[in-house]
């Protein structure tokens, strides 16, 4: 490390490596903070899912009424 000389193969995974002006980044993917964050990209996403089931529901009623206000109109069962 003196000479700042890093060695890429102890690494195990890929890594990317980015030179910003006389920077050069060597950087790699943290095992435990991906699973982390995975696990908590799957809750949001299945919290806004349930958010949503009673949004869906009443749209899927309203199409439904509105299937059959247009079957009864086209029917002659009422007037528009």
């Amino acid at each position: 490390m003196e000479r700042k000389v890093l060695q890429l193969d102890m690494f195990s995974k890929e890594l990317a490596e980015v030179q910003e002006g006389d920077m050069r980044y060597v950087l790699s993917v943290n095992e435990e903070l991906e699973e982390s964050e995975k696990d908590f990209l799957h809750y949001q996403k299945a919290k806004v899912n349930n958010l949503l089931k009673p949004v869906e529901s009443s749209w899927e009623e309203r199409r439904k009424k509105n299937i059959e206000n247009r079957d009864k109109i086209l029917g002659g069962e009422t007037k528009n």
